[in-house]
């Protein structure tokens, strides 16, 4: 398989999809720590991994950085987030405080994945983009398994770890030099459209994943879907007239935004429950 080729780039969105399973099926785990162990001890566990995976961050990136450079501005911003994702969870359920570490593992292979197309600004910004749709993912599946429940403070802690994890990543210019399709020099990128088309895209998730959360063990409605459905249409209209890095970024995080449309056609097709 050819570095930088359309298969290797599959394998690893594949490989980003099967992460974010194996989060959602973690609940056993868990389930069983919490039985084992005394509760002071779990609640007290995952901010011991987080804290223990920061401190021995500067070394890794010193070793792992293209040419050594590590930006820590960067990398201080991304550690201040994540110690504020810590914060978030509902401190009935600490356990759900190891969302932290998980969604800074998968910003780094979302950083990694998107490295072969992506470098420097456009990289970090659409890796953040992706990484939180995979959080809201994440959540929208725990709505259909039946142990686990789908809430908004979740898809927070997801979203703010993703952040912080990218920041680190970009800060210590990890991926930074991999093998990408060079684009010709003719090519203007035009971010203004983009920006409109992924502020209407992320209001139109918002749209949907808020109110969502008031329509447990029902039917859900298809009306939320209109703003999102709007996007679809302005990405139908408008997408050959971006190019190079502009185009691939808002096709990976399309496709990850418009495939929320399955989960309310599959829940009422057929009669799942959405906890």
């Amino acid at each position: 398989m050819e570095k930088g080729s359309l298969p290797l780039q599959i394998f690893l969105y594949t490989a980003c999809c099967l992460l974010v399973v194996v989060f959602v099926h973690l609940y056993g785990v868990f389930s069983l720590l919490n039985r084992l162990l005394p509760t002071p001890v779990i609640a007290v566990v995952p901010i011991a991994a987080v804290l223990s995976v920061l401190v021995f961050l500067p070394r890794f990136l010193k070793t792992q950085a293209h040419e050594g450079k590590v930006s820590r501005p960067w990398v201080v911003a991304g550690v201040l987030l994540c110690i504020i994702a810590l914060a978030i969870p509902d401190g009935r359920y600490p356990v759900k405080r190891i969302h932290v570490l998980e969604y800074m593992a998968l910003s780094c292979l979302v950083r990694y994945a998107m490295s072969w197309r992506l470098q420097g600004g456009p990289l970090l910004f659409f890796s953040v983009l992706a990484g939180m749709a995979f959080g809201v993912h994440d959540e929208l599946l725990q709505g259909i398994h039946s142990q686990r429940t789908y809430g908004l403070r979740d898809i927070s802690v997801n979203g703010v770890a993703s952040l912080g994890g990218s920041f680190i990543w970009h800060g210590g210019a990890l991926f930074v030099g991999n093998n990408k399709r060079l684009l010709p020099e003719h090519i203007t990128e035009r971010w203004g459209t983009a920006l409109f088309y992924l502020a209407w895209l992320v209001l139109s998730t918002l749209a949907f994943i808020i109110p969502l959360a008031g329509y447990k063990n029902v039917a859900l409605p298809y009306w939320m879907f209109l703003p999102l459905s709007a996007a679809l249409v302005f990405w139908a209209l408008y997408h050959q007239q971006l190019q190079g890095s502009v185009r691939y970024g808002c096709l990976v995080v399309s496709c990850l935004a418009f495939s929320f449309f399955c989960y309310p056609v599959v829940i009422n097709a057929v009669s799942l429950s959405f906890h």
